[in-house]
């Protein structure tokens, strides 16, 4: 029989001892240790975003304040500074067909002339030359691309560079005019180049006026060819 001294079993059990620690800390306590951490951190981050929650959703809020702003700004644009749909009121509907287009593009065109003329007239001025709206092409293939600028412009728009303008006044009522443009109706209009000759109350001002106008609606009319004249064919 083995004789196994006291030191013996002292140093094998303090082996057994501490592999046995190890193996509690390194399958039990370090990953335990690991998962509350984790745990902790996740916590945290849930904390950190609940915080930062209000101020989330003010700013949400800020911007969505902004954009209807924003988009009631640009529906009282639109209700005064664009052409309505209907011809009789002075606008264009580009959704009929491209031969009748041509019909109403021409009464539109009038129509703006019309009030173009008017609005010169009511500002208590003396016109020495007034502004003329080019008369739109009569062929149907055309009238949209070239009168409307669609899609060379990604919406239609009519634009209007009228040359320069001639009127005759004193002081306030020049200042008067100019600034009368900014209340044209269904149109937005531009001035520059104003230039000023002579002396109260018979003041010379000419300036450039441009007309812009946003064309409403959601449907453009199709492209149409023009028809073959047979006199061509021969």
């Amino acid at each position: 029989m083995m004789n196994v001294s006291a030191t013996s079993i002292r140093v094998a059990y303090i082996s057994f001892s501490f592999t046995l620690m190890s193996f509690v800390y390194f399958m039990h306590y370090a990953p335990s240790t690991e998962t509350l951490s984790q745990y902790e951190n996740y916590i945290n981050q849930l904390e950190l975003q609940r915080m930062r929650l209000p101020a989330a959703k003010k700013r949400i809020k800020k911007t969505l304040d902004e954009i209807k702003t924003t988009s009631d700004k640009w529906e009282s644009i639109i209700k005064l500074k664009t052409p309505p749909l209907s011809l009789i009121d002075g606008g264009i509907d580009l959704s009929v067909n491209r031969w009748q287009l041509t019909v109403n593009a021409r009464k539109f065109r009038d129509n703006a002339q019309e009030l173009i003329n008017n609005h010169m007239k009511s500002r208590n001025i003396k016109v020495i030359s007034g502004p003329l709206i080019p008369t739109p092409t009569s062929e149907a293939s055309k009238i949209v691309e070239d009168y409307f600028n669609y899609p060379a412009i990604p919406f239609p728009v009519v634009i209007f560079d009228l040359g320069e303008i001639s009127v005759q006044g004193n002081t306030e009522q020049i200042e008067s005019h100019i600034k009368s443009w900014n209340n044209l109706p269904r149109f937005m209009a531009l001035t520059h180049n104003l230039k000023l000759s002579g002396t109260s109350p018979k003041i010379l001002a000419t300036y450039d006026l441009s007309i812009i106008g946003y064309i409403r609606g959601n449907e453009i009319s199709s492209y149409v060819p023009e028809p073959i004249n047979k006199k061509d064919q021969k």
